[in-house]
């Protein structure tokens, strides 16, 4: 079965970049980008497909931020298999480590990069 990997970000060419890496990574996984995170929650939460095996969140977002996000997902035992990232331009220790107490299960701050995006992904897709 095919997987899927949900990309929330408000940038377009940083969804782009993510899910470049992640096609490098996993040609098959199948990419369902949006710019708002409660845009995606609306959508994914009333989906009546198979629920996404990854998440990827960028953590400062306008209307509904990453952190918030996430908090939701894991509200719905629908999400609880699913693998969330929250990915930030700036990813302080003390915030990774919130994030993680409050269901994140990877979180990093993006490189500069390709190569590096990759290495990264590659962790968590494998």
């Amino acid at each position: 079965m095919a997987k899927t990997a949900i990309l929330i970000d408000d940038d377009r060419d940083d969804l782009q970049f993510l899910e470049e890496a992640i096609k490098k990574i996993d040609n098959s996984v199948k990419c369902i980008p949006y710019l708002y995170c409660d845009e995606a929650l609306s959508q994914i939460s009333t989906a009546t497909t198979a629920p996404p095996n990854y998440i990827f969140i960028d953590m400062n977002m306008p209307r509904l931020d990453g952190q918030q996000c996430l908090k939701e997902l894991r509200k719905n035992p629908t999400f609880n298999q699913a693998t969330i990232t929250i990915l930030s331009t700036f990813m302080p220790p003390v915030v990774a480590e919130k994030l993680k107490e409050n269901g994140a299960d990877f979180t990093f701050q993006k490189p500069n990069k390709f190569d590096e995006y990759q290495y990264i992904l590659e962790n968590i897709i494998q």
